[in-house]
C-alpha cells in the first residue's frame, strides 16, 4: 500500500469518528496501555528501526488485534537497506499507518461495551424498581460496578444472590451475550429468599440469569467453568455460622474462575479481634480474617475499594440497626493467570 492510500484511509477513518469516539479515545489508550508502551516510537520517528519492538508489544494486546487491520502495515512492511532518503520516506509511511492503526482501534471500540461500559446507563434504567433506587443510596453501584469491572459476555457467579439486587445489575452488564449464575441453598431459600427469585426473575433483563441451588460449599455443577468474575457481596459473614466448609467453599470458587478472572468480596466490618464470633449476632466479620481464609485458597489480593468506609460506625452493633451508615470493606482477589 502506498503512503498516499495510507493517508487516505487514515483521513476517511478520521472523519468517521464520532463524538462518542473522540470522548472514548484517551480512555481506551489508557486503560489498553497501547498508547503508552509505544508513543516513543511515534515521537521519535523510528518506528521502522524499532519494528520489532512494536510488533512484540502489539501481539501482547489481543484485543486489539480483533479490530486493527491496518497491522498488516505494519507486520509485512518490508525492511531493507537504503540511503538516509529512502529510510525517512519509510519512516514517515510507517508513522502514517500507526495513526491510522489508532483511530481504526477508537473507531472500532466504540461500539464495544467490553472497553467502554456504560454502568451510568445501567443504574440509570427507567425499569429498575423503587425498591433497588433505595438500595442504590447505601450500595453506590455505578462505583460498585466500575470498581467489578463486569463487562458485556462475561460469565458471572454471584454467591448467595439472595433478593437478586446485585445479580439484576450484573445481568444488565454482562447482557443477551453473557451469563449470570445466581447461587443460593435450599435453606436460604426456604428461610429467606422465598419467592423473591422468581418474581425478579420475571423481568425480560434476568432472561440469562440461571438460579443454582446448590450448598455454598459445592455452589456450582461441575461443568460450569472459565467464569470471569465471582461476586460474594455481604454475606462471607453468614457462612462463618452456616453448616458450611469455608475452605472448600473457596477451593472451589478458585477452580471455577478462569486463570486472570477475579473474585470480588464485600461484607460488613467487625471490630480488630471479633474474628467471626459476630457473624451471627452482628452480621460482621473481621475484615482481615477473610483476607487469610479467601487467600489460603491461592487467590492474589489485586485492590481494595474504600467508597462504601464509614469510619463513624463503631462496628459494635447488628448492622440492620447501626446508628451510622455501616463500615464496609471490598476486596478484589485475582486467580494467577
Amino acid at each position: 500500500m502506498s503512503a498516499h492510500a495510507i493517508s487516505a484511509q487514515a483521513k476517511i477513518i478520521a472523519l468517521e469518528k464520532t463524538s462518542a469516539a473522540v470522548r472514548a479515545e484517551n480512555f481506551l489508550l489508557d486503560d489498553l496501555g497501547f498508547y503508552r508502551e509505544n508513543s516513543m516510537f511515534l515521537k521519535r520517528g523510528c518506528l521502522t528501526r524499532n519494528r520489532d519492538k512494536f510488533m512484540s508489544a502489539y501481539s501482547s494486546k489481543p484485543d486489539l488485534k480483533l479490530y486493527s487491520p491496518l497491522i498488516s502495515i505494519v507486520e509485512n512492511y518490508p525492511r531493507y537497506s537504503a540511503g538516509k532518503l529512502a529510510r525517512r520516506r519509510r519512516e514517515n509511511i510507517m508513522k502514517r499507518a500507526f495513526i491510522a492503526l489508532l483511530l481504526t482501534v477508537v473507531a472500532a471500540a466504540v461500539s464495544l461495551p467490553a472497553f467502554a461500559q456504560d454502568y451510568a446507563a445501567i443504574v440509570a434504567a427507567p425499569d429498575r424498581s423503587d425498591a433497588d433506587r433505595t438500595t442504590d443510596k447505601r450500595r453506590d453501584p455505578l462505583k460498585l460496578l466500575t470498581f467489578t469491572g463486569v463487562r458485556e459476555g462475561m460469565r458471572v457467579l454471584d454467591m448467595e444472590a439472595n433478593a437478586r439486587y446485585t445479580t439484576e445489575l450484573l445481568a444488565r452488564a454482562v447482557g443477551s451475550n453473557g451469563v449470570v449464575y445466581a447461587q443460593d441453598s435450599a435453606e436460604v431459600i426456604e428461610r429467606q429468599v422465598k419467592d423473591k427469585f422468581d418474581i425478579r426473575a420475571q423481568k425480560p433483563v434476568m432472561k440469562d440469569v440461571i438460579h443454582v441451588i446448590r450448598n455454598y460449599d459445592d455452589p456450582l455443577p461441575p461443568d460450569v467453568r472459565n467464569l470471569d468474575l465471582i461476586t460474594f457481596f455481604f454475606a462471607y459473614h453468614d457462612m462463618t455460622y452456616m453448616q458450611v466448609d469455608r475452605a472448600e467453599m473457596n477451593r472451589k470458587l478458585f477452580a471455577a474462575l478462569k486463570p486472570g478472572g477475579y473474585l470480588l468480596i464485600a461484607d460488613h466490618s467487625a471490630r480488630t479481634g471479633d474474628g467471626v464470633s459476630v457473624g451471627k449476632t452482628l452480621h460482621r466479620i473481621e475484615e482481615g480474617v477473610l483476607r487469610k481464609e479467601v487467600e489460603a485458597a491461592g487467590f492474589k489480593f489485586v485492590a481494595e475499594g474504600n467508597f462504601l468506609r464509614h469510619p463513624e460506625d463503631m462496628r459494635d452493633v447488628i448492622v440492620f440497626r447501626a446508628p451510622t451508615p455501616v463500615d464496609e470493606f471490598i476486596l478484589k482477589y485475582q486467580k494467577p493467570q
